[in-house]
């Protein structure tokens, strides 16, 4: 089907000339849902579309600065093109993976990312700070150089008000943190700040607590030794937002992080480790080491009430969550 599909989709590709057209914008989004779905048979038209993207991008923006400076001569551009155009970027970071690499090394990508993760669109931003993100996890050694300059644009778009820009925000934080390791600590005073007060906020959507559960305890992973005011609770409310995460490698790494922060708090320990007990036992397929790690830290606790305490303590479980935490 790919012989069959692609050429035409990609003859109407090459044909426009218009940008702003709404069937060019259509061939975009159709190219965006299929990419990842085709993965490395994409590669023979990977380049012609990634040359496009950059291209109009690029034009986008150099109307857009030359409407602020002369806003008398010029239209404010239509800015839904350059949306789609991450989006199919962004697609194909995620179906070509390394092969993708070798276009961005060579291209002024991160450069266009720079300016268009400031948009003054929501959705612009959105899509450029998840395209960043795939970026980090793919090619980091490459992007390290410059990445003092980028971490504060993202921490910046930590905002709960705009839902999709801080959700994708926090997202790249907890990628940053499982590459960068102790060296994404200059910059925590601000990001968990950030956290801190998007998990205090009920009015925030649970899917964004969920991403900024995760990556703060990604930063635990990284950095155990991070104070933050009122940790027992700040730990609970992780708890209770990580045990509705499916089983990931982001949950993984995070999970190991709340195993630090359980054990190096005693407050925790002492009102709330039943939370933790019970986000434990949210596992399906769990990795053999973070069993004996969540184990451990259970049998630390249980060593430190004594066996009275722990019998009491133990009453007040339901059934499932005894029978599950008995399987680990």
């Amino acid at each position: 089907y790919v012989n069959k599909l692609l050429p035409p989709l990609m003859q109407k590709f090459t044909e426009s000339d218009n940008y702003y057209d709404d069937h060019f914008i259509a061939v975009l989004e159709c190219l965006s849902n299929v990419i990842p779905a085709l993965e490395v048979s994409f590669l023979p038209y990977a380049e012609v579309v990634f040359c496009h993207c950059l291209q109009l991008i690029n034009d986008t923006l150099v109307t857009s600065i030359n409407y602020q400076e002369h806003p008398n001569e010029y239209d404010p551009p239509d800015k839904e093109p350059m949306s789609v155009a991450h989006d199919v970027l962004y697609s194909m970071a995620l179906g070509l993976k390394t092969h993708f690499v070798k276009f961005v090394t060579n291209s002024n990508l991160l450069f266009l990312l720079y300016t268009t993760m400031q948009d003054g669109s929501n959705l612009i931003r959105q899509t450029s700070i998840a395209l960043y993100g795939e970026l980090v996890a793919l090619c980091y050694p490459f992007l390290s150089t410059s990445i003092s300059e980028y971490i504060p644009l993202i921490v910046k778009n930590l905002d709960e008000h705009t839902d999709g820009v801080c959700n994708n925000a926090a997202w790249v934080i907890g990628k940053l943190c499982s590459v960068m390791g102790r060296d994404i600590q200059p910059y925590l005073p601000d990001i968990v700040q950030s956290f801190v007060h998007i998990l205090r906020d009920p009015a925030v959507a649970r899917t964004m607590h969920q991403t900024v559960a995760i990556s703060l305890c990604t930063i635990f992973f990284v950095c155990p030794e991070v104070s933050i005011a009122d940790f027992d609770v700040v730990l609970k409310n992780c708890c209770m937002l990580i045990r509705n995460v499916r089983d990931s490698d982001e949950k993984d790494l995070a999970f190991r992080g709340l195993c630090e922060a359980v054990i190096r708090h005693q407050e925790f320990n002492k009102n709330y480790f039943i939370f933790f007990c019970d986000a434990a036992a949210s596992w399906f397929n769990i990795r053999p080491d973070l069993k004996d790690t969540i184990r451990n830290v259970v049998m630390s606790f249980k060593n430190q009430c004594g066996e009275e305490s722990w019998s009491q303590f133990y009453s007040q479980f339901p059934d499932p969550l005894k029978a599950k935490l008995n399987d680990l």
